[in-house]
C-alpha cells in the first residue's frame, strides 16, 4: 500500500487543519492507486525537526511520498510514486557548488533511512540549521526527476511548468496569500 505522508505539529502558520485538508484534496484529486494518508500529528521534537519522525522504525510499510503541507500538487503523481528521492536544488536552478537537498517532496521505501530518526540526538539541532541538513548529512538520496517537482518562486508564479506535478511554496509567499491565478484553483479542498 502507497502512504501519502505529512507533518502538522505546532499549528502550522495558525492554519495546520487547512493545510492538511487542503493537501489530502488534492491527493485524492490526483492519485488514482489505492492509498492511505497520514499525517503526523505529535512529536516529541521541536518544530521542523517532528519530520523526522516519518523515519521511526515501523511507522509505514511499502512505498512512502511526504510533502510538506505548503506543497501545492498541480499533476498526476502516479510517476512521483514511481520514483524515489528527494529535491537536488541544482534542478532549481542553484550552484552545483552547493550540492544542496530539500526535503518538500520525499519518496522512499519504508524502512530506507532510518537512522535519521534512530541517529538522531538532542545535540543534533544545536550544530545544524535543519532537518533537511541532517538527513543529507546522512546520505543515500537520489535526486527525483526534475519535472516532477518546481519552486513556486523560481518556475510557477505565472503557472507551473508544462509537466510539473508538485510546486513547493519554500518562503514567502505561502499558498494561502495568493489570492489569484492558478494557485486557489489547485490549493483548494
Amino acid at each position: 500500500m502507497l502512504t501519502i505522508a505529512c507533518v502538522q505539529v505546532e499549528n502550522y502558520l495558525s492554519r495546520g487543519q487547512e493545510y492538511v485538508d487542503k493537501l489530502r484534496a488534492m491527493v485524492r484529486r490526483n492519485l488514482a492507486q489505492p492509498h492511505q494518508f497520514v499525517c503526523i500529528i505529535e512529536s516529541d521534537k521541536p518544530g521542523w525537526w517532528a519530520k523526522l519522525d516519518l523515519f521511526s522504525p515501523g511507522r509505514f510499510t511499502g512505498r512512502v511520498m511526504a510533502f510538506d503541507l505548503d506543497t501545492v500538487i498541480c499533476g498526476p503523481l502516479d510517476a512521483m510514486a514511481e520514483s524515489k528521492g528527494t529535491i537536488h536544488f541544482t534542478d532549481w536552478g542553484w550552484s552545483p557548488k552547493n550540492n544542496m537537498y530539500a526535503n518538500a517532496v520525499m519518496v522512499w521505501d519504508a524502512g530506507e533511512h532510518e537512522e535519521v530518526w534512530s541517529r538522531y540526538t538532542p545535540e543534533v539541532p544545536q550544530r545544524l540549521r535543519g532537518d533537511a541538513d541532517w538527513m543529507f548529512e546522512l546520505g543515500g538520496w537520489p535526486a527525483l526527476p526534475k519535472w516532477l517537482n518546481v519552486s513556486y518562486r523560481y518556475h510557477a508564479k505565472v503557472a507551473p511548468p508544462a509537466g510539473a506535478v508538485t510546486v513547493s511554496f519554500h518562503g514567502k509567499p505561502k499558498c494561502h496569500e495568493v489570492l489569484t491565478g492558478w494557485v486557489p484553483e489547485l490549493w483548494k479542498v
